[in-house]
Formats: C-alpha cells, structure tokens, sequence
C-alpha cells in the first residue's frame, strides 16, 4: 500500500482527491489547517467537506507554511 500526503486535502478538491485515492487503495494522510474563512467556526460539526474525510484519513491540523508542522 502506497503513502500519500495531501496538503489542503479537506477543501473542495483536497477532499475529493483523498476520497478517490481511498478508493484505490492509497493510505491518505490530510495535512489541513482548517481556516474558518473556508470550513467555518466549527469544522467537525459544519463541514460538509471535512466531515467527508473524517475518519477515513490520518488528518493533522497544520499549516504548510509552518516548518514545524510539516
């Protein structure tokens, strides 16, 4: 089984691509930092796109443009 990290994989496109590759058999690991400005105040109980790959990935809440959080 192949790895795979998705930057801003709990967005519209993030989200789908991690779903897909699910599908295939990919482990998928979702690095998001969650903005409220795209997924609202409350992520685990308003995002309809969050809520798609939760459970279903390894998801980190981070930020790419951290060093440390990558």
């Amino acid at each position: 089984m192949k790895n795979i990290l998705i930057t801003g994989g709990a967005g519209f496109i993030g989200s789908r691509l991690a779903l897909r590759l699910l599908e295939e058999g990919y482990a998928v690991t979702v690095l998001d930092n969650l903005l409220s400005q795209i997924h609202g105040k409350n992520p685990e109980n308003d995002c309809p796109l969050y809520n798609s790959i939760a459970g279903k990935v390894n998801f980190i809440n981070g930020d790419v443009a951290k060093r440390q959080e990558l």
